[in-house]
Protein backbone atom coordinates (compact mmCIF):
# COMPACT_ATOMS: atom_id res chain seq x y z
CA UNK A 1 0.00 0.00 0.00
CA UNK A 2 2.69 2.61 -1.31
CA UNK A 3 1.81 6.09 0.37
CA UNK A 4 -1.23 4.77 2.71
CA UNK A 5 -1.63 3.91 6.43
CA UNK A 6 -3.38 0.79 6.29
CA UNK A 7 -6.30 0.62 9.22
CA UNK A 8 -6.31 -3.11 10.72
CA UNK A 9 -10.07 -3.93 10.37
CA UNK A 10 -11.72 -7.24 12.99
CA UNK A 11 -12.19 -9.62 10.36
CA UNK A 12 -12.88 -13.33 12.04
CA UNK A 13 -11.69 -15.89 9.64
CA UNK A 14 -9.64 -18.94 11.22
CA UNK A 15 -9.90 -17.48 14.67
CA UNK A 16 -12.02 -14.52 16.44
CA UNK A 17 -9.16 -11.75 16.64
CA UNK A 18 -7.99 -11.91 13.13
CA UNK A 19 -7.46 -8.53 11.24
CA UNK A 20 -7.36 -7.39 7.83
CA UNK A 21 -4.80 -4.49 6.64
CA UNK A 22 -7.31 -1.97 4.73
CA UNK A 23 -6.68 1.12 2.67
CA UNK A 24 -7.74 4.41 3.65
CA UNK A 25 -8.64 5.31 0.03
CA UNK A 26 -10.82 3.45 -2.26
CA UNK A 27 -9.10 1.59 -4.92
CA UNK A 28 -6.16 0.50 -2.31
CA UNK A 29 -6.00 -2.86 -2.21
CA UNK A 30 -6.77 -4.58 1.31
CA UNK A 31 -4.58 -7.90 3.03
CA UNK A 32 -7.57 -10.22 4.29
CA UNK A 33 -5.32 -12.83 5.73
CA UNK A 34 -7.74 -16.16 6.27
CA UNK A 35 -10.96 -14.65 5.77
CA UNK A 36 -11.44 -16.50 2.92
CA UNK A 37 -8.89 -18.14 0.40
CA UNK A 38 -7.55 -17.93 -3.24
CA UNK A 39 -8.40 -20.24 -5.63
CA UNK A 40 -5.01 -21.86 -6.15
CA UNK A 41 -3.58 -24.14 -3.48
CA UNK A 42 -1.55 -26.41 -5.22
CA UNK A 43 -1.81 -30.22 -5.06
CA UNK A 44 -4.24 -30.46 -2.28
CA UNK A 45 -7.55 -29.00 -4.05
CA UNK A 46 -8.50 -27.38 -7.30
CA UNK A 47 -6.63 -24.66 -8.74
CA UNK A 48 -9.63 -22.01 -9.86
CA UNK A 49 -7.07 -18.86 -9.86
CA UNK A 50 -9.05 -15.76 -9.47
CA UNK A 51 -12.09 -17.49 -7.79
CA UNK A 52 -12.37 -17.51 -4.04
CA UNK A 53 -13.14 -20.46 -1.77
CA UNK A 54 -15.14 -20.65 1.75
CA UNK A 55 -14.05 -23.95 2.34
CA UNK A 56 -11.77 -22.93 5.13
CA UNK A 57 -11.55 -24.10 8.46
CA UNK A 58 -13.44 -21.20 10.37
CA UNK A 59 -14.99 -20.24 13.18
CA UNK A 60 -18.00 -19.22 11.18
CA UNK A 61 -18.10 -19.19 7.41
CA UNK A 62 -20.92 -18.09 7.04
CA UNK A 63 -20.19 -14.89 9.65
CA UNK A 64 -16.77 -14.85 7.57
CA UNK A 65 -18.73 -14.08 3.80
CA UNK A 66 -21.05 -11.60 5.16
CA UNK A 67 -17.44 -9.49 7.13
CA UNK A 68 -15.75 -9.38 3.79
CA UNK A 69 -18.54 -8.05 1.68
CA UNK A 70 -19.17 -5.08 4.64
CA UNK A 71 -15.73 -4.76 4.14
CA UNK A 72 -15.33 -4.48 0.79
CA UNK A 73 -18.51 -2.29 0.80
CA UNK A 74 -17.02 -0.01 3.09
CA UNK A 75 -13.33 0.30 1.75
CA UNK A 76 -13.97 -0.36 -2.13
CA UNK A 77 -10.49 -2.37 -2.25
CA UNK A 78 -9.44 -2.89 -6.14
CA UNK A 79 -7.98 -6.36 -5.18
CA UNK A 80 -7.56 -8.79 -2.16
CA UNK A 81 -4.49 -10.28 -1.03
CA UNK A 82 -5.46 -13.42 0.95
CA UNK A 83 -3.16 -15.56 3.26
CA UNK A 84 -3.13 -18.67 1.35
CA UNK A 85 -4.24 -19.05 -2.57
CA UNK A 86 -3.59 -16.24 -4.67
CA UNK A 87 -4.61 -12.78 -5.61
CA UNK A 88 -8.56 -12.16 -5.73
CA UNK A 89 -10.47 -9.26 -7.91
CA UNK A 90 -12.77 -7.81 -5.73
CA UNK A 91 -15.88 -8.46 -7.58
CA UNK A 92 -14.93 -12.04 -7.21
CA UNK A 93 -14.98 -12.37 -3.85
CA UNK A 94 -18.10 -9.96 -3.31
CA UNK A 95 -20.22 -12.50 -4.66
CA UNK A 96 -19.19 -15.43 -2.38
CA UNK A 97 -22.67 -16.91 -0.65
CA UNK A 98 -20.77 -18.66 2.16
CA UNK A 99 -21.86 -22.09 0.57
CA UNK A 100 -18.68 -24.25 0.60
CA UNK A 101 -17.26 -24.30 -3.13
Amino acid sequence: MPGESPMAVPVGGHTAGSVALVGTKPGTPAVIGDLVRGGVLGLLAPSRPGRPHTRFFSEDTGRDVRVLQSLIAAHQPDRLYPGHGGVLRTAAAASLTGSPE
